[in-house]
């Protein structure tokens, strides 16, 4: 699609941060010998959509004076249409820095350390929800700590209060219309606030529950603070619960199938699901919603695996034999 746009300068994606196989690309580029991000979208009938939501989510954060990358570059032909927004280089997803912490960062300057940061996230929904705005399908991969700045990302997730965002003008710089400044919206009302809220918390490991209470005070009257809008801390594990449950629900929904965070290889004999970037050499021709053997992107590692379980079960270390299942734990590549 890059060939069809006709840019005038060379292109090349260096990384690919997330595929949904037949929609959209979001990658890491160089061009004009600068580091951008950039969002492609090819869907064959509603690209324009896709690209459109994107912008127009981007724009209604910017409006609202929440901190999001800056869009460059807006360019569309008959075939799909792309995006270029700032690079934040350095900078760490909250479920990045979340990550560390489980992996052993334990004293008591990382804690505060990771609270300090949870409290700018929490802020940055704040202000969505007081202006409002939410993120749909909110997730710790949205939120970007950069030079000690939270920064929110992913403007097709942005819902607002009053319905879908209106349409931009297409083609062009992507500069937001000038003739008419958004209208301020009314703030989220207290159950649409608490839904999205519970669903940011959810994503955290359950093991830190037991010191919820005192983290969803201190959290939750910082966000009243500055949304306007009052949750009650008494019932608020309850509602995480049930976020937890239905992104549990999610998940078996999405167990079949390839997805931006997962890929499904489905062979004569065998299906199997892993987590992309782990063991393949490139996750860029996935297609269609299910992979096939042999399509060239699964490493030789993985290959070997799916062609001989046995083996590498033999000499891995099992967990558990037969009946309703197998488990066992093996190394890969290294892993």
């Amino acid at each position: 699609m890059l060939e069809v746009l006709g840019l005038k300068d060379a292109m090349y994606i260096d990384r690919i941060f997330r595929l949904l196989p037949g929609k959209r690309l979001t990658g890491l580029a160089h061009v004009k010998e600068s580091t951008a991000v950039v969002k492609m979208f090819f869907h064959c009938l509603r690209w324009q959509q896709h690209l459109n939501r994107e912008l127009n989510g981007l724009f209604a954060l910017t409006a609202a004076g929440i901190p999001t990358p800056t869009v460059r570059e807006r360019m569309e032909v008959a075939e799909g249409g792309l995006l270029t927004l700032d690079y934040l280089a350095g900078g760490k997803t909250l479920l990045e820095i979340i990550s560390a912490a489980d992996e052993g960062r334990t004293s008591a300057g990382d804690k505060a350390i990771d609270e300090q940061v949870i409290g700018q996230a929490v802020s940055l929904i704040a202000l969505c929800h007081a202006a409002g705005l939410w993120q749909e399908d909110i997730h710790l991969d949205n939120f970007l700590l950069h030079q000690g700045k939270m920064y929110l990302l992913d403007g097709a997730n942005v819902r607002r209060n009053a319905g879908l965002l209106e349409s931009l003008p297409s083609g062009g710089r992507a500069q937001h219309p000038a003739h008419e400044p958004p209208t301020p919206l009314p703030p989220l009302a207290a159950g649409p606030a608490r839904r999205n809220l519970a669903r940011f918390f959810a994503q955290f490991p359950a093991t830190a529950d037991a010191a919820a209470e005192s983290r969803w005070h201190k959290h939750l009257a910082a966000y009243e603070s500055e949304s306007g809008i009052a949750i009650d801390p008494a019932s608020f594990q309850q509602h995480i619960d049930s976020a937890r449950r239905r992104r549990l629900d999610d998940y078996g929904r999405k167990l079949f199938r390839s997805t931006s965070a997962h890929r499904a290889v489905r062979g004569k004999g065998f299906f199997a699901v892993y987590q992309r970037g782990l063991f393949s050499d490139s996750d860029s021709g996935s297609g269609g919603s299910t992979s096939k053997a042999g399509s060239g992107s699964d490493s030789a590692d993985l290959q070997a695996l799916i062609a001989d379980p046995d083996r590498f079960i033999n000499e891995g270390r099992l967990l558990k034999r037969g009946n309703t299942s197998t488990v066992a734990e093996v190394t890969l590549g290294g892993k």
